[in-house]
């Protein structure tokens, strides 16, 4: 049944997809090892398992990295991005075993924000100078990107984040929150390209 509020209630199981947990497995989260660019500056790196040393990503140039891939029907219900702002990630997404993406734009665009770029940052944080703030999307100072479009899928659901920038490598933080439930006939899939 597809959950239609908080106050509905439902047998959906919710997961979380992060840099902690990239497979979204009930229990997993803080159970990543440190990757190699985050070995010199996290400080929890030296005591293991169980203490966030995995908090982002790094994304070569020319690289596509597979953020999400779910293999059951469900529901993305929010997905929060911060650490590089400019227009060189490009965010697909993909239901149902589609060989073209639904959604297909660069990430701040997604966001409501195709004019920001890091060029544009302030500050030790070097946030966005511009908020956004409604109900399905949300842009808050320190880079924090935050979106609760409810996306169904029946079968599937693969989110991937291309870095077009042809010599830097960027660094994605990224929370992607969503509930294993069965999704109605009548239920549209998002869709938004750039």
């Amino acid at each position: 049944m597809l959950i239609e509020g908080m106050s509905k209630l439902s047998y959906a199981k919710s997961r979380s997809i992060s840099a902690e947990n990239p497979t979204g497995e009930k229990g997993r989260g803080a159970m990543a090892e440190p990757s190699a660019h985050h070995q010199k500056d996290c400080p929890p790196r030296e005591l293991g398992k169980g203490w966030k040393c995995r908090p982002a990503v790094l994304i070569n140039p020319g690289e596509s990295f597979t953020l999400a891939e779910i293999a059951e029907s469900g529901m993305i219900q929010s997905m929060w991005f911060g650490g590089y702002t400019g227009r060189d990630f490009i965010l697909r997404i993909f239901w149902d075993n589609q060989a073209q993406p639904s959604v297909e734009c660069p990430l701040p665009d997604f966001f409501a924000l195709p004019w920001v770029t890091n060029a544009m940052a302030v500050g030790p944080v070097k946030g966005p100078l511009v908020q956004v703030n409604s109900l399905p999307v949300s842009v808050n100072p320190n880079r924090g990107r935050n979106c609760f479009w409810e996306m169904p899928f029946r079968k599937n659901c693969r989110i991937v984040l291309e870095n077009i920038h042809p010599r830097e490598a960027k660094v994605c933080f990224y929370q992607i929150n969503y509930s294993l439930t069965e999704i109605p006939e009548d239920a549209g899939c998002f869709h938004a390209q750039f």
